[in-house]
């Protein structure tokens, strides 16, 4: 139980105390010696004080879309976690298990399972060639397209062995013009040979180059590193792209005559949630690991209604209105997105 001082002075700022706060600092009034099972019980007192705050947010972020959001616009703010630090929270532990499934890709497995798919399509044609009812343009058809893809398989059978034997460094897996180079001097004469309207741009050079000289360190393992990176730098290209988020629906709702931080907050309580559910679905694969396309599927769903119904609630548009945008920002959030990744998996390379 908590023991008032009788004296009237803060003890942190030395202002006059008129009630059981300091009306100056905000300090509490409150005898600071006290025995240890007091201190310890304040102790826990004041953690679930913070956590029954987080609660308070987290109900209502998961069961009541732009809740938050609104609360937020309209000063109840005290009950609640600040979005940003929610969304940091949230995000630490969504990265955490992201960074958890380490990439492990094997450029010959892929080559593999590639060449089993084309051989499959290839035996299905051929086995409806023999069918002697079969009409001449669809049996030429198929053809061409059995012709196709045994070129196709032949690129996979190159890119494949260039990785067994360590030599491979560029293989185009294009039907035409395949282009392989056995090494960085062979490139470099190849260009040379070419008149300078032919010859790669600077920047396609620069990435070939580089290519050469990460494989000659990595090996195999070069994609893998690669992925490593892009997972090490997701968190900070999310956390700039947030304010882009915002921006693109303060652009789209700017007729709500809202500021530019409430977008901000809507963007960051939606990704919390976003990055829950994420959360959720790998912790219920992880148990029910057959489960996978199912979740995905699911998570497509609840993700798309908590996004509709947080943008209905915040902003107070019709449902088909609701609808048109969600459509719109659903594709400019998939063109900023993809414009990240590029980035991201660009700097990542290059920072090898």
């Amino acid at each position: 139980m908590k023991r008032y001082r009788k004296e009237t002075n803060c003890l942190n700022c030395g202002a006059t105390v008129n009630g059981k706060f300091c009306s100056e600092c905000g300090q509490e009034n409150i005898e600071t010696r006290e025995p240890f099972w007091t201190f310890l019980f304040h102790s826990i007192g004041h953690y679930f004080h913070f956590d029954s705050k987080f609660i308070n947010s987290l109900t209502p972020l998961i069961t009541e879309p732009g809740k938050l959001t609104l609360a937020h616009i309209n000063g109840k703010r005290a009950a609640y976690f600040p979005p940003v630090t929610m969304y940091l929270f949230i995000s630490l532990f969504f990265f955490l298990i992201l960074s958890s499934k380490k990439p492990n890709l094997e450029p010959g497995k892929i080559s593999e399972d590639g060449n089993k798919v084309i051989k499959m399509e290839i035996d299905s044609l051929q086995a409806v060639n023999k069918n002697k009812g079969l009409s001449v343009p669809e049996r030429k058809k198929n053809e061409s397209r059995i012709k196709e893809l045994s070129l196709l398989q032949k690129n996979f059978n190159d890119f494949s062995r260039g990785f067994q034997d360590g030599s491979q460094s560029k293989v185009d897996l294009q039907i035409a013009e395949d282009s392989i180079y056995q090494n960085l001097r062979t490139y470099e004469n190849q260009q040379a040979k070419l008149p300078v309207e032919k010859r790669d741009t600077w920047l396609e050079q620069f990435f070939i180059k580089k290519n050469f000289q990460l494989k000659q360190e990595y090996g195999d393992q070069l994609y893998n590193k690669v992925l490593e990176a892009v997972q090490n730098h997701l968190p900070k290209m999310m956390f700039v792209l947030m304010p882009l988020f915002a921006l693109i629906l303060s652009l789209s709702f700017y007729k709500s005559k809202l500021y530019f931080i409430d977008h901000l907050v809507n963007t960051l309580h939606v990704h919390s949630f976003l990055f829950l559910l994420y959360i959720t679905i790998e912790l219920i694969a992880m148990a029910w690991p057959s489960a996978d396309d199912f979740l995905i599927g699911i998570g497509m769903v609840v993700s798309t209604w908590y996004v509709y119904r947080a943008m209905r609630t915040v902003y107070q548009r019709s449902r088909w209105h609701t609808v048109f945008k969600l459509g719109l920002l659903g594709l400019l959030y998939f063109l900023l997105l993809s414009f990240g990744f590029i980035g991201v998996f660009a700097f990542s390379f290059i920072s090898l």
